[in-house]
């Protein structure tokens, strides 16, 4: 049992930084101690209010009375769950969100990006979520009250679902930082952040940016809305998409009402000014705000029912 008490010292064991020995007198009493040490450590982390103040140590045979920490016994908890098989964390993670209402999880590496692009964060999550095929179809003439809401559906759905992914990365021990859908640490002035979704998106696999600068998804086109997830738990990363798939195609060049878009193919790490004028985009979007009744945000889309990839999944969803 004194073997018990070194292999749970101070060093390897927090509990005891709670638990003060000093006045312990005889062996009995350091049994106890180590016994108690023992079934602590092994208890099982809730969520219960109560469970904090459950445990107390009785001022008996010379410990002094002091409350287990609680956050001590789920930091050695996490510590066991984050030696999870990296393969079992990311399949536990796709079916929570998914089930939380996610349609694609893709796992990025993004260690060859900068560590001040990522804030220091080595892996990625990308989450997306699909648009209603039904209210897609009808902005192809300019968007709508009905993409508008579901625009903000989509968006409030991805807030919550990074949030609930970060927060199940914590509880396993893990660093996470989620971020919401839109308008996400953006510099005003060239209407650009540091690390875009689509960015996370691509180097997960997931698809590639349009000459319309959107995510295009083998499965959705571009008809869907995306959030990141940043961590350092180590994912088995997707395949990095570096190339278009657009090749010849110039339906969004074509619709775009703002002239945004120039036709030129995107390939990892162009410029975006070579392929979209952001700019040119906010000044159609701002005009459609104020013509449209009920659209209170920038929003346009008319590239997105334009986008063959995007034809091809309401077709498969036409009714």
């Amino acid at each position: 049992m004194r073997g018990l008490f070194k292999r749970l010292s101070c060093d390897n064991h927090p509990v005891l930084d709670r638990i003060q020995r000093n006045s312990v007198k005889d062996e009995l009493s350091c049994i106890f101690a180590d016994i108690m040490i023992f079934l602590l450590s092994s208890l099982p982390v809730t969520n219960s209010p109560s469970y904090k103040n459950l445990f107390a140590i009785p001022a008996k045979a010379g410990i002094q009375r002091h409350m287990v920490c609680y956050t001590c016994l789920n930091r050695k908890h996490r510590t066991r769950e984050r030696k999870m098989d990296k393969h079992e964390l990311s399949e536990e993670i796709q079916t929570y969100l998914k089930s939380e209402g996610a349609d694609i999880v893709g796992f990025a590496d993004l260690q060859n990006l900068p560590a001040e692009v990522r804030n220091d964060y080595p892996f990625g999550i990308s989450i997306a979520v699909v648009l209603d095929p039904e209210i897609i179809r009808n902005i192809i003439n300019g968007p709508d009250l009905e993409y508008f809401l579901e625009y903000k559906r989509a968006n409030e759905l991805l807030g919550i679902l990074g949030e609930k992914a970060a927060l199940y990365l914590e509880e396993k021990g893990c660093r996470a930082r989620s971020f919401s859908a839109t308008n996400t640490d953006i510099d005003w002035d060239t209407l650009s952040t540091r690390l875009p979704h689509k960015t996370v998106a691509t180097r997960a696999g997931l698809g590639w940016i349009g000459k319309c600068a959107l995510l295009i998804t083998p499965e959705y086109g571009s008809a869907v809305r995306i959030t990141s997830v940043l961590t350092d738990a180590k994912l088995p990363a997707g395949t990095p998409k570096n190339d278009s798939d657009c090749g010849e195609c110039h339906a969004c060049v074509d619709i775009c009402p703002g002239s945004a878009v120039t036709g030129r193919e995107w390939e990892a790490g162009i410029p975006r000014n070579l392929i979209y004028d952001p700019f040119k985009c906010r000044e159609v979007a701002q005009r459609w705000q104020r013509e449209r009744k009920g659209i209170t945000d920038n929003i346009c889309g008319m590239c997105i029912a334009a986008c063959p990839w995007t034809r091809r999944y309401l077709d498969k969803t036409a009714r």
